[in-house]
């Protein structure tokens, strides 16, 4: 795919996100960015916790109660 001299190749001139002269702009704030990471951190939870009660508890017990 050749790049074209003006102008982002990866935006097409139709759909450059300009709607009557103003611009997009993608901003991430300091409040959005920490919920995001909150929101991480506690989605991961299950994942590295339900393997340690697996191998502390040798078997699925520690699925049932």
């Amino acid at each position: 795919m050749a790049d074209s001299a003006e102008g982002n190749p990866r935006q097409p001139e139709a759909a450059a996100g300009q709607a009557g002269g103003q611009a997009f702009r993608r901003s991430v704030g300091l409040l959005s960015a920490t919920a995001i990471n909150m929101t991480q951190m506690v989605g991961i939870g299950p994942f590295i916790t339900i393997p340690l009660m697996v191998a502390t508890f040798s078997g699925p017990q520690a699925i049932v109660g």
